[in-house]
């Protein structure tokens, strides 16, 4: 009688430890921490809440991932941290360059003129030359850069011209660079490098286009011809290399 009633004590006190095991194992199962502790989103096995609502660290019970919610967070964003460990979500910027290169060379007449002759983009000559980008986000950086090379004939002394970039995009935007200045002092034939640059920032989601224009500023001398990807005079001055416009957005 007494084997069994210590049989019995035994197998007793086994059960309720084997209880409290299980029910300990129950109730840490999720982890609270923070406001409201008594409270976690059942699919959670761990939170690390803020005062502020919303602000939280939060461990997902069936993949693992991470949550960082502080108010900072933000699709494409990544975590980073200050001089002092302090981590945030900042904006990722990646950016994509596009090169387009000129269609049909073009020549541009530049007459006999005192400075200023053509000082707006209307009365400028399109130098087919254009490209596209698109934006994706509202924070963006757009570096728009002409690149090639030019010739002249038949001056006799130095000659300007000017350079206009026209951009249009969504909601009627239309912006005009420029005029940009480039003179050339060699006479007879001569020639040069293009390359300028245009930056442009935050401009609003969509896809926007770019045209390349050039137009005589001042001419002393001689009626001339300036090439850009054309001969300034066939089979004399100039040659055929075509021009690009290269387009980089950074989001």
């Amino acid at each position: 009688m007494k084997k069994n009633q210590f049989i019995y004590k035994t197998m007793g006190a086994i059960m309720i430890a084997a209880a409290m095991v299980l029910g300990s194992s129950t109730a840490f199962a999720q982890v609270k921490i923070g406001t409201n502790p008594t409270t976690i989103d059942a699919t959670k096995n761990l939170e690390v809440e803020a005062s502020t609502a919303g602000r939280k660290v939060s461990v997902d019970k069936t993949t693992g991932q991470v949550t960082i919610a502080d108010g900072t967070q933000g699709n494409r964003k990544i975590l980073t941290s200050d001089a002092n460990g302090g981590a945030s979500w900042q904006p990722r910027k990646i950016t994509s360059t596009n090169i387009f290169e000129q269609g049909t060379g073009v020549g541009v007449f530049l007459p006999v003129s005192t400075t200023g002759y053509c000082n707006s983009i209307n009365c400028a000559t399109s130098l087919n030359l254009t490209g596209t980008f698109t934006t994706t986000e509202s924070v963006n950086d757009v570096v728009i850069e002409v690149s090639g090379s030019y010739s002249v004939s038949n001056n006799t002394q130095p000659v300007t011209w000017a350079y206009w970039v026209s951009i249009t995009g969504p909601g009627g935007y239309n912006s005009v660079k420029g005029p940009l200045f480039a003179t050339e002092s060699g006479t007879v034939c001569s020639s040069g490098l293009i390359n300028f640059k245009n930056v442009l920032k935050n401009l609003a989601v969509g896809s926007y286009n770019v045209s390349v224009y050039a137009g005589p500023w001042k001419n002393p001398s001689a009626a001339s011809w300036l090439g850009i990807g054309a001969y300034s005079n066939p089979g004399v001055c100039g040659d055929l290399t075509k021009s690009s416009v290269i387009i980089s957005v950074s989001e």
